[in-house]
């Protein structure tokens, strides 16, 4: 049986993510009508119902609108189901429609950010259930979702009363939410070419990132504050004197006193000038003969013709800001300004609570802050502001990263198309690839190192005798040749990582920019892609042309598509999208999703009889990061066996994608989050945290 699930419950807030059950709704088909049933959450019946409706015997489908948000209520308030609910998403019986709106918009549009309609005009896409029915059903549900005096806020009014009790609207309110969620359900079945095939995959991991949610970070609040007079002194007018003294950085004004009795002026915070920004950036730009960045500016009143302007976003001044001292300044005061005007507002709260999007175009997670409770975007926390992150009171945090997941994963793709794969072999010998592709790049464009290797070698010097020669500088006491070696390990990270997406070499030039901080030339970016191509034999070559010949979008003229491992379909997509997608990125983040549901639901199921379970129950997540787990475990005499498996785990779920190729991690205990955490072992080679150095 087809089942719809919605729970009413008290409000979210920062101590409520999961908030406390009021009550439940069910809708079935039964015959050919609709059965809609109401339980409040003191009814002696409901717990043994859902134990019912979620058994493996009787194999019903669950589904809702946020089923993960659902379940986590459901969890919260009977523990004891928590078991059932694992094995209905083990079995991919728990379904969600927001999820399943997603896969079909990927397959069929390939967009999850804007919709076309019927006549061809553009909207925003949404995928709340008053868009839902809009869509499906020509139901306009808007006003009972947005209005402040609905039942859908008021739910905690009731709590404690039978439904026989409620008033007609809010019993009523709380059934069509689910008879709405089942017919766009079966709407959604009947969506003609669209796909389906791994939604309840993604539903399974979409709770598992929502149980991390409720969970929450610990925030230092000493911490915080060590941080803020940091950037008070850094942001102090002395430090930001070559933008005031060139009119871009108008200083402000403090609140004065007015005349006595009259209290105090607002004042004026200070603010960026973008007509002398952008002057200087123009003036940097054509005194070192880089092309300038336009945007589409504005219209002239007096003429009515648009005048571009001249781009002055972060992406630009990274690129140019080495070359003045006036837009390093300014760099260097934009960066500190996200932090205080991002990142220290979200931290005041004693525990924040990330918030995840288990789906994006490219098959990965997402997160952002919410307004509902104190958040934060978790997988893009300045790595200045880490050390605030802590663990919880005699606790540990416990950070297991993949190694050159993506490699991986493009490496298997290489095997699976061509039945070989130079970077396969490499990684199958235990080869780190950045380390390899940095010592090529050495070899290439130092001169001092390539006569080095000739002179140890009578006959050219192979690729594997560069690597270890190159290697080998890595654990050198000069501090020169370490400078070296990491210099060429880091231009080596995005040439591996950019190239393979189908990147050209002016793209790469500002990829190399805005995501590693490193600034390449276009004649550099030429030169580091032909020693790419021949480290890996040019298969990527092959690569590339198999993407133009065979991934052609038949719905789409001119567009290309692919289907990931577990079978998620991404049509109208790029060429670069197919490229970085189909091999790197979408991989990736299904292995890495199966391995963050399988932990986190080792960490809460205390009926799991595998190892995981053993090692976990009681553990609680804290993020999941494109390829990186952290946990919160007990800071005991099993730590160390508590992260091998999970890096147990991890190779194992990842393999399921990447079943002939090397799957590498690597475990580190920390008490708080830092970005130089190494791992640390004691003298019987068992994990023990690592501690930062303190400063005489």
């Amino acid at each position: 049986m087809l089942i719809a699930l919605d729970t009413e419950t008290h409000l979210i807030g920062p101590d409520a993510v999961a908030p406390k059950l009021v009550c439940v709704s069910l809708a079935y088909v039964e015959g050919e009508a609709i059965t809609k049933e109401l339980y409040a959450h003191n009814d002696p019946n409901l717990e043994p119902l859902l134990r019912h409706l979620l058994s493996e015997e009787e194999g019903h489908t669950i589904v809702g609108q946020n089923i993960a948000f659902d379940m986590a209520v459901l969890a919260s308030y009977f523990p004891d189901l928590f078991h059932s609910i694992r094995v209905a998403y083990d079995q991919q019986r728990i379904h969600c429609t927001i999820v399943r709106e997603k896969e079909l918009a990927l397959s069929l549009f390939g967009d999850l950010k804007m919709g076309s309609a019927a006549d061809g005009t553009q909207y925003s896409r949404h995928f709340g259930l008053d868009e839902l029915c809009k869509q499906y059903l020509d139901i306009d549900i808007s006003e009972s979702k947005k209005a402040g005096d609905s039942w859908r806020l008021n739910y905690s009014m009731l709590d404690g009363k039978s439904v026989e009790e409620y008033p007609d609207e809010a019993r009523e309110y709380a059934m069509l939410d689910a008879e709405y969620t089942l017919l766009v359900y079966l709407h959604q079945n009947e969506v003609e070419g669209g796909s389906l095939t791994t939604h309840a995959f993604h539903a399974a991991a979409d709770f598992a990132l929502f149980l991390t949610t409720c969970h929450g970070f610990k925030i230092d609040q000493e911490k915080v504050a060590e941080i803020q007079a940091m950037l008070e002194l850094e942001l102090a007018p002395e430090k930001v004197n070559l933008l005031v003294d060139a009119g871009i950085l108008d200083p402000g004004e403090p609140p004065r006193s007015k005349k006595v009795g009259q209290g105090m002026t607002k004042g004026a915070p200070p603010s960026i000038k973008q007509k002398p920004l952008g002057d200087l950036v123009v003036a940097v730009c054509q005194a070192n003969g880089i092309d300038i960045t336009y945007t589409d500016g504005r219209v002239d009143k007096a003429t009515g013709e648009r005048v571009p302007g001249i781009c002055t976003n972060a992406e630009v001044i990274q690129t140019i800001a080495h070359l003045d001292p006036i837009l390093g300044q300014y760099q260097h005061r934009q960066e500190l300004q996200k932090l205080v005007t991002t990142e220290i507002p979200r931290m005041q709260a004693p525990v924040v609570h990330p918030r995840f999007d288990v789906l994006k175009e490219t098959g990965r997670t997402s997160s952002s802050a919410s307004s509902l409770y104190p958040s934060c975007n978790i997988q893009n926390i300045d790595p200045r502001v880490r050390p605030a992150y802590v663990a919880r009171e005699g606790m540990l945090i416990l950070s297991v990263d993949y190694s050159s997941i993506e490699l991986v994963t493009l490496a298997q793709k290489l095997l699976d198309i061509f039945c070989e794969s130079r970077l396969a072999d490499l990684i199958n010998q235990g080869i780190n690839p950045h380390n390899f592709l940095g010592a090529q790049m050495a070899f290439a464009f130092d001169e001092e190192f390539r006569q080095a290797i000739d002179e140890m070698h009578e006959e050219d010097p192979t690729r594997q005798s560069i690597y270890e020669a190159f290697q080998s500088l890595k654990s050198s006491d000069d501090p020169a040749t370490q400078e070296f070696f990491s210099n060429y390990r880091t231009f080596a990270k995005p040439t591996g990582l950019g190239y393979p997406g189908g990147l050209g070499a002016e793209t790469f030039v500002s990829f190399a920019k805005a995501t590693y901080g490193i600034s390449i030339t276009l004649e550099q970016a030429k030169a580091f892609k032909e020693v790419w191509l021949n480290t890996y034999d040019r298969e990527m070559e092959r690569y590339f042309k198999w993407i133009t010949d065979s991934c052609k979008d038949p719905q789409h003229p001119g567009e290309y598509c692919y289907v990931s491992p577990l079978g998620m379909v991404r049509s109208n997509a790029s060429f670069c999208a197919v490229a970085n997608g189909a091999g790197m990125q979408t991989p990736a983040a299904e292995g890495g999703k199966m391995s963050y549901y399988e932990v986190v639901m080792a960490c809460y199921d205390r009926e799991g009889t595998d190892t995981l379970s053993e090692a976990l129950y009681g553990c609680r997540p804290l993020a999941w990061i494109h390829d990186e787990i952290l946990l919160e475990i007990p800071d005991d005499e099993i730590s160390h066996e508590r992260a091998c498996a999970v890096q147990e785990a991890m190779a194992y779920y990842m393999r399921q994608i990447t079943p002939d190729v090397r799957v590498s991690t690597e475990a580190k205990l920390m008490r708080r989050w830092h970005k130089q955490a190494k791992p640390v072992f004691d003298q019987a080679g068992r994990l023990v945290p690592w501690q930062p150095k303190t400063v005489a």
